[in-house]
């Protein structure tokens, strides 16, 4: 029994990375098909949202890898900032070049009515407005937590 959760030790985010990986894909994808028809007015069917939402996720898990190795690569010799700054850039390059690579695979791989990809300019406003309503949905979430923890603590 001793070693039942020995992974789970070694590699503290696993579990929560099993479970919050498949739950976030699956309701990024619900997002991606509302924003997709507010936007570009295009009703994608459920199981194409959700491999468009897998391939920008592993994109954009390439692209902060390959960011921050290179980060690391070249920042680390030259000793010239701490490993805090290093990481900082590695996170701000890679959100950066997120956000100009993720566009440009929506843009290409989603169709409007007569077919034709829908263009990086409205890839861009999608990956916006998706994450300009998890921002807002964020916000909601939060308010209405700590409205319920106040009326907890106030019992």
């Amino acid at each position: 029994m001793e070693n039942t959760f020995l992974l789970a030790q070694a590699h503290p985010n696993l579990l929560p990375s099993l479970i919050g990986i498949p739950i976030g894909l699956v309701v990024g994808a619900a997002v991606l098909q509302l924003v997709t028809k507010w936007v570009c007015g295009v009703k994608l069917p459920y199981g194409m949202a959700f491999l468009y939402n897998l391939l920008v996720s592993l994109a954009s898990i390439v692209i902060s890898a390959g960011v921050g190795f290179g980060v690391g690569y070249f920042g680390t010799p030259l000793n010239m900032v701490s490993s805090d700054e290093l990481g900082t850039t590695a996170i701000l390059l890679s959100l950066v070049a997120t956000f100009l690579i993720c566009p440009l695979i929506l843009g290409s791989l989603i169709r409007n009515q007569r077919g034709k990809p829908i263009g990086y300019g409205n890839g861009i406003v999608v990956l916006f407005a998706q994450a300009l309503l998890g921002i807002v949905v964020g916000i909601g979430l939060g308010i209405a937590l700590i409205a319920v923890y106040v009326v907890l603590s106030s019992l």
